[in-house]
């Protein structure tokens, strides 16, 4: 088999900036990234202020061409989407935009990088917005987790202190500072730009360089880092936290990115824990049941990095959690790993990389992460092939070298009651022909979308589940059942299993909805027989084990603690609560403790049997696949179901409030959330196309949303709206993160928002944004088939007619202006929605 193309050009300016194209004739979309090698550990005497966070959120608050908030608009009346990132060491700004903006996306590029304007009327407001980021991120304990283990296995060097920055730090940033950092940083030496999308190489360098060419060069001296000593003995240290699980991360740093022991700790990160038949999630989650979660993460850069592992407990088990971790990591030193082992893991990281590579975004992406740690292009391939020429013995070697016990660092995050106790104690350019749509023997339906682009197959089962399904009773019986069917069938245990789905490198996912419940699996297509037989016995054969479901089910519980916890999570569950009333639509996904304490094993299958509806029940596969052996695995599953002979009583429609509700729910945390939720259409009404546009509408940087309630008013870090809908009718939830005492303003703002919406409706420039960044949602369907797959089974489950994308662009073109505001002012005029406050009492 041919190995995927990965044919880039790499050009430098006279100024020294790196021009790097990969043309995909076959996309009808642009990724244009530019990358500045300046990041949180270059600040120097200005270490710890987060300058390089806090420029990147200037540059979209005017730069020369672009006043303002232009180049987010810009942006959207194309149908784009514009974002940025800032990580230790470098800054990337990202635009994906429709292939003929090609010359408006470098126009923005250049006028963000070489003439910013850092208006002082919008400094003052964005430190703000920057300072409640960072109060958000204080009450993630992942991200407080992370930033303690940083700062504990760095003594000397930059990548101990947070991105962000610290707040007294922030407050002393004023705009001398600012400027002074961009002079001394973004210079042309220092900058890379990557195109990825159907582009003429010479055409598009010449239009970079026409842009870029006057972009002066400047000094590139870098003040040096300063070496980290070694490690002589390991470090611990527990902090509080107020969330009722553990956490730990333990971490062994590592070198750069470009060193050989680099192979070989990506197959140690991959063997311990990133897949369900890892070491760590098999043995201390699934048999041990000391983690509800465990994961190992790995990162690496141009100067060094960290190897490590983040897992939750419930707090009695923490110790007991710690010391198995610790035995693991002793083991892999000691016995080192299997041929099965790293073969397996082999497999899927080149199975990664073909995914990598059907998305330009994510192929920009990994033309800059190339840059950032190796200073040049390198194709993902070499990479593999050094994968492949490791043996056991060279992952053994590495693991006796990073994970000695005196050279680890352990950090934990532990309920403030527990530690006082123990202080007491001591558009793709391709088209897709039309998809075939059948009814199976039993009533099923089979949807099939070949696409041999990429020699990956999806696979996917959309059947009934989740909440409409579900009753006060047996509230979060879906979830359970999710997380069940992959433990264990008749065929398989568990641990073999998960065994034989990342042995040919399966990605899967098996998740409720609010009206169904979606199997999803994708595999490499020369491994397709063996996975079809994975399928069928998760499908056929699931025993729901006792002792699975008793794991499973108390880390449903410690999840529950912990999202009682979670501003925007209570704040959103308790405003469709209000809405729904006694309709199942208003259960809490996770259900509650009394319903999860009241189920059995025994309740799981016979839940599943009932869901087992052939006249609602669809099944899918596009992609490099044998049409006849796809065909006649779908017959025979459909066969061999043994579907249920009725169909559950549907409950009855729900009644909504006739007037405003509005409440405040108290929570020991530093951030508020804000959320106003308003009735909407359900998924078989032609208004769901008209909200599929408002998702555009409401979000966004050029969102008015977004600029009244962030950017004019300064209330929120972040806002938006997302929606809820199924065979009832759903919910538009507009939401904002906000300090407390601001949380009553920010919901004001919301609901004037609604009220923009019902009377005044949407200007001719937002819907023409909106149906441009539709489009360009629908070539992304167009080049990913498991998208395109997903959006099949959902229209044939809702029993709809099968739309492509180029079809639906066609369809959301004919919506006018006159028909769209019509429809917002039937759901938005009257004020009959739910807000929600949830947070500390206002200072």
């Amino acid at each position: 088999m041919s190995k995927p193309t990965f044919h880039v050009e790499s050009f430098h300016l006279d100024n020294g900036m790196g021009i790097h194209i990969m043309p995909r004739p076959d996309s009808s979309r642009l990724a244009l990234y530019a990358q500045v090698g300046t990041g949180s550990i270059h600040e120097g005497e200005f270490l710890g202020y987060g300058l390089s966070h806090f420029l990147e959120h200037m540059m979209f608050e005017g730069c020369e061409g672009f006043p303002n908030n232009a180049v987010a608009d810009t942006v959207n009346a194309l149908g784009g989407y514009a974002n940025a990132f800032t990580d230790y060491q470098r800054t990337v700004y990202q635009l994906e935009l429709p292939s003929e903006s090609l010359a408006a996306g470098l126009d923005i590029l250049a006028a963000m990088l070489m003439r910013p304007l850092f208006p002082e009327a919008r400094f003052q407001a964005e430190k703000k917005v920057i300072q409640r980021e960072r109060e958000m991120s204080l009450d993630q304990p992942n991200t407080v987790l992370l930033q303690q283990l940083c700062a504990n296995s760095f003594l000397v060097h930059p990548l101990r202190h947070p991105i962000i920055g610290y707040r007294e730090l922030i407050d002393q940033v004023d705009r001398d500072i600012m400027c002074g950092y961009y002079r001394r940083r973004y210079t042309p030496g220092r900058s890379d730009l990557v195109i990825v999308g159907p582009v003429s190489i010479a055409r598009t360098l010449q239009q970079a360089a026409k842009r870029f060419e006057a972009w002066p060069r400047r000094s590139l001296a870098d003040q040096p880092l300063p070496e980290e000593p070694p490690q002589c003995r390991s470090r611990r240290e527990v902090h509080p936290f107020p969330d009722p699980q553990a956490r730990l991360a333990v971490g062994a740093k590592i070198p750069p990115l470009w060193h050989p022991d680099i192979p070989a700790i990506d197959i140690l990160n991959g063997i311990l824990g990133q897949n369900d038949s890892s070491r760590l999630l098999r043995k201390l989650r699934q048999e041990q049941q000391l983690a509800i979660q465990i994961q190992t993460f790995c990162f690496a850069s141009r100067v060094t990095g960290l190897l490590g592992i983040f897992a939750a407990a419930e707090p009695g088990k923490l110790a007991a959690l710690e010391q198995a971790i610790g035995g693991e990591l002793e083991t892999i030193r000691q016995h080192g790993v299997s041929v099965a082992e790293l073969n397996r893991e082999i497999i899927q990281q080149t199975a990664a990389l073909r995914r990598d590579l059907k998305s330009n975004n994510a192929l920009a992406l990994n033309l800059l992460n190339s840059l950032a740690g190796y200073g040049q292009i390198v194709d993902p391939e070499q990479y593999l092939d050094q994968l492949k020429a490791l043996t056991p013995e060279n992952i053994q070697t590495a693991a006796r070298r990073y994970f000695a016990p005196e050279q680890l660092t352990w950090n934990l995050l532990v309920p403030p009651e527990q530690l006082r106790a123990r202080r007491v104690r001591s558009a793709s350019g391709v088209r897709h022909g039309r998809p075939e749509r059948r009814r199976l023997q039993h009533g099923s339906e089979l949807i099939l979308q070949p696409d041999s682009r990429h020699r990956l197959v999806d696979l996917a089962v959309l059947m009934p589940g989740g909440q409409i399904w579900e009753n006060r009773r047996n509230a979060g019986i879906s979830r359970l059942l999710s997380a069940l069917l992959l433990g264990g069938t008749r065929q398989f245990p568990e641990a073999e299993l998960a065994e034989r789905l990342d042995d040919n490198a399966v990605e899967y996912r098996i998740s409720p909805g609010n009206n169904s419940l979606m199997f999803r699996f994708n595999c490499p297509e020369e491994r397709l027989p063996a996975v079809l037989e994975l399928v069928k016995s998760i499908l056929l054969e699931s025993t729901f084990p006792a002792t699975v479901f008793e794991r499973e089910r108390a880390n449903l519980l410690e999840q529950l603690k912990s999202r009682r916890l979670q501003p925007l999570h209570v704040a959103q569950e308790k405003a469709l609560a209000l809405l729904y009333g006694d309709h199942p639509c208003g259960l809490p996904h996770l259900g509650s403790e009394a319903s999860l304490q009241r189920l059995k094993p025994t309740d799981i299958g016979k839940f599943y049997r009932t869901l087992r509806l052939p006249g609602r029940t669809v099944f899918g596969a596009a992609g490099a696949f044998d049409h006849a052996v796809v065909t006649r695995f779908f017959e025979e599953l459909d066969a061999a179901i043994p579907w249920a002979a009725t169909e559950p009583e549907w409950p009855p429609p729900p009644r909504f409030p006739q007037q405003e509700q509005q409440v405040f729910l108290p929570l020991p945390r530093e951030q508020a959330a804000v959320i106003y939720a308003v009735p909407a259409c359900d998924n078989l009404s032609p208004d769901r196309f008209v909200f599929d546009l408002l998702q555009h509408v409401l979000n966004g940087l050029s969102a008015n949303l977004f600029k009244t309630v962030r950017e004019d008013n300064a209330l929120a870090y972040a806002t938006g709206a997302n929606a809820i809908r199924g065979f009832f009718p759903g919910v538009i939830n507009f939401y904002a993160g906000t300090a407390p005492d601001q949380a009553p303003a920010a919901l004001e703002l919301l609901k004037e928002e609604r009220r923009r919406l019902g009377r005044q409706g949407l200007g001719a420039a937002e819907l023409a944004a909106a149906k441009a960044a539709l489009k360009q949602d629908n070539a992304e369907m167009q080049e990913r088939s498991d998208l395109l797959l997903l959006n099949l089974l959902l229209a044939a489950f809702y029993r709809q007619e099968l739309l492509l994308p180029d079809e639906l662009d066609r369809l959301y073109d004919r919506l006018s202006l006159t028909e769209v505001n019509a429809c917002l002012k039937r759901y938005f005029a009257e004020p009959v929605g739910v807000g929600v406050i949830t947070g500390p009492e206002a200072r």
